[in-house]
């Protein structure tokens, strides 16, 4: 069957965009897709419509979510500054609710995005860090070590990564919480009431304008209310699931990362071990030639590495992205998982 969608034809990402945005497609509702050849119909979901957009667009879900947002937010800010109608009837919604807020506000302003090659990139460096350990280890117990006289290089260079590693994931968990936090619309409740009103409500607006208004007033407003979107109250909607699937994608990320975070620390356990265990911890890089000469390089090198491997091993690295929505969330970048 996936087989047979992916001979689909599938709207163009700027189009398939621009009809959620104007609310001419509603997110909640299936799409119905013709084969190339004309003589089936099928029916796909609006997220397996976006995934197929991030593949064929070289494009990460996340980006693509986050470019749908900012469309809608100034698609209906501009509604709102160019048409008296619109204006009108979203300030009358936001006076029921007794808040004092100008309708191009509605939206939260805050608008910081994370940038998803980061989360990429941290995958990449904790396969290259799991697949340096696992060569050391390998190298010590074939006692490979012996014809190598960098292995104390190798093994600060691993150290420095793998601190480096931990502490910039630990800074991006607390920015991507940060982001998840702000993404909820501080006016939520607005925006959910006004998915709710429709055209007709509106354009009871426009006839209680109209009968209150002069002739003189009616001809400088150039408003009409062919300019209110026929479903203008999909648009709303559609905001409102895009800012769920967003949160929902953090969320993914943030998981990801503390998974990942939890098993550098364990590697970090063992390779602190072995640098105690060497005495190579705070020594500056001019003495490590003098280091690598010792005699009891040989023994303590194969105890520190029994002692970090017995207590605290770590667990395989393909354990971390074991989560179903890997697949479905993210299936774009596949190929840079481990």
């Amino acid at each position: 069957m996936s087989d047979i969608k992916e001979e689909l034809n599938y709207y163009k990402a700027d189009e398939f965009l621009d009809k959620y945005m104007k609310g001419e497609m509603n997110i909640h509702h299936s799409i119905q897709l013709k084969n190339r050849t004309q003589t089936t119909i099928y029916h796909v979901s609006f997220l397996h419509h976006l995934l197929h957009l991030c593949k064929t667009t070289n494009t990460n879900l996340l980006t693509m979510l986050n470019k749908f947002k900012e469309k809608i937010e100034t698609f209906v800010t501009r509604l709102v500054k160019e048409n008296f109608y619109i204006r009108t009837y979203i300030e009358s919604i936001i006076k029921e609710w007794s808040l004092i807020l100008e309708p191009e506000n509605i939206f939260n302003s805050m608008n910081e995005t994370f940038d998803y090659d980061e989360f990429i990139n941290h995958n990449k460096i904790y396969n290259e860090l799991i697949g340096g350990m696992k060569g050391l280890e390998q190298a010590v117990q074939n006692k490979e070590y012996a014809l190598d006289g960098d292995i104390k290089d190798t093994l600060l260079l691993l150290y420095t990564n793998c601190t480096d590693c931990k502490e910039k994931i630990n800074m991006h968990i607390q920015k991507l919480i940060h982001i998840t936090s702000e993404l909820e619309p501080t006016y939520n409740y607005l925006l959910l009431d006004l998915s709710n009103k429709a055209k007709p409500n509106y354009l009871e607006m426009v006839d209680e304008a109209n009968r209150n208004s002069t002739v003189f007033s009616r001809l400088l407003n150039t408003s009409s209310d062919r300019d209110i979107p026929k479903h203008i109250n999909t648009i709303f909607l559609n905001y409102i699931m895009i800012i769920n699937m967003l949160k929902k994608e953090y969320h993914f990320i943030i998981t990801t990362l503390k998974t990942i975070n939890k098993n550098l620390e364990q590697r970090y356990i063992s390779l602190d071990g072995l640098m105690k265990g060497l005495n190579l911890k705070n020594q500056p890089n001019d003495t490590l030639d003098d280091i690598s000469t010792d005699s009891d390089f040989d023994s303590d090198l194969e105890d520190s590495v029994e002692d970090s491997a017995s207590s605290n091993k770590a667990p395989d690295s393909s354990s971390v992205l074991d989560s179903d929505s890997a697949s479905v969330l993210s299936s774009t970048t596949e190929s840079s998982f481990f």
